[in-house]
C-alpha cells in the first residue's frame, strides 16, 4: 500500500490523484480522501509527502 500522503486527522488524508486504487481502499475504510495533482513530483519518483515539511500539531 502506498503511504505517501498527508494525514490531516484520524478520519482524513490527502494523497496524489495518481493513486485511484488507494483512494478507493481508504474510502472503503471510512476515510475522507482528498486528492491533488502531483505531476510535477511524480515523474521524479516523489509524492505528496515530498511537498511538505514535518508538521507540529497542537491540541
Amino acid at each position: 500500500m502506498g503511504c505517501n500522503g498527508l494525514v490531516l486527522s484520524k478520519d482524513s488524508i490527502i494523497i496524489g490523484d495518481n493513486l485511484p486504487g488507494l483512494k478507493k481502499e481508504l474510502e472503503a475504510e471510512g476515510l475522507e480522501v482528498i486528492t491533488t495533482p502531483i505531476d510535477a513530483l511524480s515523474w521524479q519518483g516523489g509524492g505528496f509527502r515530498c511537498w511538505h515539511h514535518p508538521l507540529i500539531r497542537l491540541g
